[in-house]
């Protein structure tokens, strides 16, 4: 288990993908790639196959494939990205990248952000990425996040109880401030130097970089 702790998964969901090249960039640079439904469509246009692909189908056509596949019954307690997100914490991966999460039903999409912090509880780090943002948990540590736009955004918010948290390099900068779960003031903060450093004393906050849109 020590040694899959260092390797990669990739899990590419059914929302938006602006450009599906990144799916090969991201594939080629992880162990293991993991279609949640209707995924795998996105995926094949990129010219990848799946090491594994895991959903009911209700509402894309059943993939022909020789990989490995679980099918799931439609009426259950998790979606298929969230069931895809559990077999690969089961087979040992702790860093993954999810792809597609965003956009479409915002339903879906705020079921996918929740499942960063869920997944930072277990001790894993899942990242959600597209075009424009990177969406990832931070738990008792620091940050350093590098602009890498003229204008480029970060914004913090506290889940599950208040948070102990400090931001340098920004524009509105905080010192052991105790952010809210249910406060917005971590919104759209602007990195003003060549790096902010972001720092969470205590609990669990999830930040989101933005490109200016």
């Amino acid at each position: 288990m020590a040694e899959m702790s260092n390797k990669s998964c990739v899990i590419v969901a059914a929302g938006n993908i602006d450009d599906v090249s990144a799916i090969k960039t991201f594939a080629d640079s992880a162990d293991f790639v993991i279609a949640a439904d209707a995924g795998y469509v996105y995926c094949r246009k990129a010219g990848v196959e799946p090491d594994l692909f895991v959903g009911d189908y209700d509402s894309s056509k059943k993939p022909e494939t020789q990989k490995e596949l679980i099918a799931l019954n439609p009426i259950k307690d998790a979606t298929d990205t969230e069931t895809a997100l559990t077999v690969a914490e089961k087979r040992g991966y702790k860093e993954i990248t999810l792809l597609g999460a965003l956009g479409g039903r915002v339903d879906h999409t705020l079921a996918n952000i929740i499942l960063i912090a869920q997944a930072k509880q277990r001790g894993t780090d899942l990242t959600i990425i597209d075009s424009h943002h990177k969406i990832f948990a931070v738990k008792n540590e620091s940050v350093t996040i590098k602009r890498k736009s003229a204008k480029y955004y970060l914004s913090v918010f506290s889940v599950g109880g208040d948070s102990i948290v400090s931001e340098s390099g920004v524009y509105y900068p905080l010192s052991d401030y105790a952010l809210s779960p249910f406060s917005a003031l971590g919104v759209s903060n602007e990195i003003t130097s060549d790096e902010a450093v972001i720092t969470v004393k205590k609990g669990t906050v999830i930040i989101v970089e933005a490109d200016r849109l």
